[in-house]
Parts: C-alpha cells; sequence; structure tokens
C-alpha cells in the first residue's frame, strides 16, 4: 500500500479539508496574544504547545486560503493562527 502523500504538497485536493498548501515566507512577527500552537492549520488540530503575548515567531509560510502561520522548518512545523500574530 502505498503512503499518503505530504499535506504540505502543491497540488493537494481541495476536497480533502485534512489538505493544505504552504506559500513559503521568512519573517519574524511578534505575539499579540497567549496562543497555542497547532500541529495543523485548524482549530480542530491538537495544541503541541502554548506561547505567551510578545513571543517572537519566525514565520516559515502563509497557509493558502486559511488565515494560519506556519512556525519553523517545515519538517517540524505548527501552526499559528493569523489573529494572534502582530501586523
Amino acid at each position: 500500500e502505498d503512503p499518503p502523500p505530504p499535506r504540505t504538497s502543491p497540488g493537494a485536493s481541495s476536497s480533502d479539508p485534512a489538505s493544505f498548501d504552504v506559500e513559503d515566507i521568512e519573517e519574524v512577527h511578534t505575539l499579540a496574544r497567549d496562543t497555542s500552537l497547532r500541529s495543523e492549520p485548524t482549530f480542530g488540530a491538537p495544541v503541541v504547545g502554548q506561547l505567551p503575548r510578545g513571543v517572537q515567531l519566525r514565520v516559515t509560510g502563509r497557509v493558502v486560503g486559511r488565515p494560519w502561520y506556519r512556525v519553523g522548518p517545515p519538517e517540524r512545523a505548527v501552526y499559528v493562527e493569523s489573529e494572534a500574530i502582530q501586523p
């Protein structure tokens, strides 16, 4: 049996709610409030950590079509909702 494709691969099926594409960026942002880090860019995804307001994050990607950012290297990424980040 073939393994499933990686979730961050370009061209992932948009009919699968667990599929998402990430646009690579390199930015540093500050958290506007205490926030949860999640394993995937949805509120239903498991929380893998928490960070307090004021922490600076190295944002490495913007999730296409969703209000989420990828933090950290793609192979160990976590996701934070865009509203938690100062513009």
